[in-house]
Order: C-alpha cells, then sequence, then structure tokens
C-alpha cells in the first residue's frame, strides 16, 4: 500500500512472515525450488563426501548397497529423486505397506474383502516387501486366505490386477505342492511370471496353466525352466498354443526327465512329424503314467478290458484325444492282450490318428468294438481301417459316423443274405470299410444303403467291391448325395459286374453327366 512506500513482507513456506524489509534487503537466485535445493547440495557435496570417507567401512559399505538399490528402485521404502548428487524421498505410504506385510507374517493374521487371488493393485508394494520376507510371508499369505491343504486349485478364479494377482501365484508356488492355474485368461506376461517363480522353487510338484490365453512361446518358457529344475511330476500345458516346433521341446522334455508322471498338452496344434516325436518320448519315458486322458500305466500293466475316452460335451473336463495322444494309444492297443473295448467318440484324432489304430488292429487279436466316431476322419483314415480288417477278423463292431457296424455281418463270417444300413447317418469312411468288407462277402445278396450321406467317395468305394462281388445282386444307395462322380464310378463298375440286377440311384443329384454315363454302362450290361 502507499503507506508502506517501497518496504515488503515476505512469506515463507511455514507461513511465518518476516519484518518489514526495504527493496535493497531482497535479492534472488532466479531458480525455482528444486534448482535451488540442487544448487545449495552441490555446494556442499565435498564436504558430505568427505564425511562419508571418514566413516567406517562397513558403513560406507551400507551406503554403497543402498544407493544401488535406490538406483535400481529396489527399495521401496526410498524413491529416487536425484543421483548427482543423490537425492532420496521417504514414503509415509510404503512404512504402511511394509508393516502389513510384516503382519500377514505373524501368526492368526486374516484378511477380510476379496480373496487374494483377485487384489487390485493397491496391494503391488506390500507384496513385494513380503517377497523380499521370504517364506515367511508367503506361508503367512496362504494362511491369512485360509488354505490349509498343501494343494491350490484357483481354476476359472483369478481376477483383479493382473500383475499384482501373479505375484499373489508366484508367492504362494513357494509353499504348494500343487497349484491348477487353467481357464484364468493369463496371458504371456503372467506365464512369464510363473516361470520366474519356478526357478529355485524346490515345493512345487504340480502345475495346470491349460485353458489360458497363452502362446506357444509363453508355454515353452516354463517347460524350458522345468528342464533345469526337474521337479515337476504333473505339468499340463493344454490350449497353449503349441505347435510342431514346440512339441518338438516338449519331447525334449520329456525324454530328459525322469520324475514326469503325467503330462497333458491336448487341444494344442501337433500331427505330423512333431506328433510322431512327442509320441515316441512319450512312450519311451520310464515316468510317465498318464498321456492326456491316455493311461499309460494300466495299458503296460495290460489292467484294462474297456476304455473309455469319449469327449463329452465341450467342456474342457473332457476326454480330448488328439493324434499324439492317438499315436501313444495306438502303440499300446498293438500290445494289449486284454483291451477288448475301446470307445474314442468325440475327438480329434483323424486320419493319422485312424491309420496309426488301423496299424494297432492288425497286430491286436482281442479287441472286439472300436467306436471312433465323430472324430474328423477321412478318407485316408478309413482305407487304413478298411485295409487292417481284411488282415484282423477278432474285431466284430466299428463305429466310424454314429452308427455301429456289425462286420462278422459284412464279411461273410455271420452270414446273411440280406443286410439294410438305410438311414443310419453312414459317411464316406463306413462306406469305404463297408465296400471293403462285402467285396469278399460270397453269401449277402442285397444291401440297403439308401438314405445315408456316402457321397462320391463312398459310391466310388462300392463300384470298387462291385468289380470284385460275384454275388451281390441287390443295391439301394439312394438319397446319398454321391453327385455325378459317384455315378460315373458306379457305371464304370457296371461294365465288368455280371451280377447285379437291382441298382437304385433315386435322388443323388446326379445330373446329365452321371445319367450319360450309367445309359453308356448299360448298354453294355445285359443283367
Amino acid at each position: 500500500s502507499d503507506l508502506l512506500k517501497g518496504r515488503f513482507y515476505v512469506t515463507f513456506a511455514d507461513g511465518k512472515r518476516s519484518s518489514l524489509l526495504r527493496q535493497y534487503q531482497l535479492c534472488s537466485s532466479g531458480l525455482d525450488e528444486t534448482a535451488f535445493l540442487g544448487r545449495a547440495m552441490a555446494m556442499c557435496a565435498a564436504d558430505v563426501r568427505t564425511a562419508c570417507g571418514q566413516l567406517p567401512a562397513a558403513m560406507r559399505d551400507a551406503l554403497a548397497e543402498v544407493r544401488g538399490r535406490v538406483a535400481r528402485d529396489e527399495l521401496p521404502l526410498l524413491s529416487l529423486l536425484q543421483t548427482e548428487p543423490l537425492k532420496l524421498q521417504s514414503s509415509h505410504l510404503s512404512f504402511q505397506e511394509y508393516f502389513a506385510a510384516r503382519a500377514i507374517c505373524e501368526e492368526g493374521t486374516r484378511l477380510s474383502g476379496a480373496p487374494l487371488w483377485q487384489w487390485p493393485a493397491g496391494w503391488a508394494n506390500a507384496l513385494a516387501f513380503g517377497a523380499e520376507m521370504g517364506e515367511p510371508f508367503a506361508k503367512g499369505l496362504k494362511r491369512a486366505a485360509g488354505v490349509e491343504a498343501d494343494f491350490l486349485d484357483l481354476t476359472g478364479k483369478l481376477g483383479g490386477d493382473p500383475p499384482t494377482v501373479m505375484r499373489v501365484v508366484a508367492l504362494f508356488s513357494t509353499v504348494s505342492t500343487s497349484l491348477n492355474l487353467q481357464n484364468n485368461f493369463i496371458r504371456d506376461e503372467g506365464a512369464v511370471a510363473i516361470a520366474e517363480a519356478l526357478q529355485g522353487n524346490a515345493v512345487l510338484t504340480s502345475l495346470d496353466v491349460g485353458g489360458n490365453s497363452l502362446t506357444e512361446e509363453a508355454a515353452l518358457g516354463i517347460v524350458r525352466v522345468e528342464r533345469q529344475r526337474n521337479k515337476l511330476t504333473s505339468l499340463a500345458l493344454e490350449n497353449c498354443g503349441i505347435g510342431p516346433t514346440g512339441a518338438a521341446e516338449v519331447a525334449e522334455y520329456v525324454s530328459g526327465s525322469g520324475v514326469l508322471k503325467n503330462l497333458d498338452v491336448r487341444r494344442n496344434e501337433i500331427s505330423g512329424d512333431a506328433a510322431q516325436q512327442l509320441a515316441t518320448a512319450v512312450l519311451a519315458s520310464p515316468s510317465l503314467e498318464l498321456f492326456g486322458s491316455v493311461p499309460l500305466k494300466d495299458l503296460r500293466e495290460n489292467t484294462l478290458d474297456k476304455l473309455d475316452l469319449r469327449q463329452k460335451g465341450l467342456s474342457r473336463c473332457g476326454k480330448s484325444v488328439g493324434v499324439p495322444e492317438a499315436l501313444v494309444l495306438a502303440k499300446l492297443v498293438e500290445g494289449s492282450v486284454v483291451l477288448a473295448t475301446l470307445n474314442l467318440r468325440f475327438n480329434t484324432i483323424g486320419d493319422e490318428g485312424a491309420a496309426a489304430i488301423g496299424k494297432a488292429l492288425e497286430v491286436n487279436a482281442v479287441m472286439i468294438t472300436l467306436d471312433i466316431s465323430d472324430n474328423d476322419i477321412g478318407d485316408e483314415g478309413a482305407k487304413a481301417l478298411a485295409s487292417a480288417l481284411r488282415v484282423n477278423a477278432v474285431l466284430a463292431k466299428l463305429n466310424l459316423d454314429g452308427h455301429e457296424l456289425d462286420l462278422p455281418k459284412l464279411r461273410g463270417t455271420d452270414p446273411v443274405a440280406s443286410l439294410d444300413l438305410s438311414c443310419k447317418r453312414l459317411g464316406p469312411a463306413s462306406a469305404i470299410v463297408i465296400a471293403s468288407l462285402i467285396a469278399g462277402n460270397a453269401v449277402m445278396t442285397t444291401l440297403n444303403l439308401g438314405v445315408n450321406y456316402i457321397r462320391a467317395e463312398g459310391a466310388a468305394a462300392i463300384a470298387e467291391a462291385l468289380r470284385g462281388n460275384g454275388v451281390l445282386t441287390n443295391l439301394d444307395i439312394e438319397i446319398n448325395d454321391i453327385g455325378p462322380g459317384g455315378a460315373e464310378a458306379i457305371a464304370e463298375a457296371l461294365q465288368g459286374n455280371e451280377v447285379l440286377k437291382s441298382l437304385n440311384l433315386w435322388d443323388n443329384s446326379i445330373g446329365d453327366e452321371g445319367a450319360k454315363a450309367l445309359a453308356s454302362a448299360l448298354r453294355v450290361n445285359e443283367v
């Protein structure tokens, strides 16, 4: 104001005010607060270094350790503001989290609110402190969560902040023998945390990370750590994006492990040479007892006369058998002397698996009933099975498409003059097997395959059978969608067949080309 006339008050940061000062009594460095403090610290840095140099050696080492930890952000109680000169700031919140971690270590502590495996990010620092406290904190954490058993099933239960929750999981793994993490949408970062937790872990012997959102590389990170660790007796990597390259690594892991008893790699993309390599490693393993859903130990010991591996529904608990499992199972079926019934319905063995089972049937002399329907079996798989059945005279019941074929009747060893297989949902695979067997049947005169879906591939197989069969006089394959290609195959066979008298091809979309081929054949065939 005018009354002051060039005199000033200075208000300080703590709220205090100076007495009246004249302008010549005031000056400024031109620096803001941070820069001013930095200059002040720089001015006294030499004196501080001299004082530190006079400290005992142990104290100097401790200061160096603190400085190093702060620079690496490994000392949560202090935050690094500046390195030269060193400037730290303490955190009151971190002190609270430190004492929270200490409290969890104590007997009797119980935690309320969300389960530990659904914690928010606010627990991150407390968990960081706890991790440095080691086993007492991990055991206290488990105790505080009310978990008493050595195994922990967290199937579909993880939530909260993913990094925080995976730190909880990592701590649990150090004090649990079995950890089930399936179906939790764990991503690659989570898999890395799991792999890191396995390093140096001497407790965990069973781990399931199946059904998550892992890439092949993330899943293999766990496998690579375990190859060095070699402690797990059970490892589940179901639906983990593993392909041929990953399967080769898993095979090497199996070959080097002498403790693994249970391995699950179902619902991955493993086929061809990689599937064979993995199957070979599994069969050679001295410790494995269960491969996916295939009971290796029981099959080797010939204690099973029935084995049901049907996939029941679409849930992960179903017994999905893919190509690697089928290759292993087929090899064990070869040597089985008691297994009479095998059900593999609703799986994914494909042509590779079917061919392997076919090869096993050429040797096996005890299996009576086999169901491999709904397995994506195409022409090649069906042909392999048909070839095996020309050698195997024991198998009596085979289901490829949802209907159980009576093999003795088709072979003619249980002779019938007429066989009605209409409206049985038979597809090309069944038709290929039927054709192979009736080619040598010297008794059957009538066969009805109407209202199925054998298509052109099945019709071609039936046509081939007509060339060798000298008995069949009546054949019905109406409503089978054989198309022009199937009609042409039948027509070609009719030119050399002198036995067949009745043929029903109604409603098969044979078109003009198919009709012309049949008309041409009938000019030659006078029967």
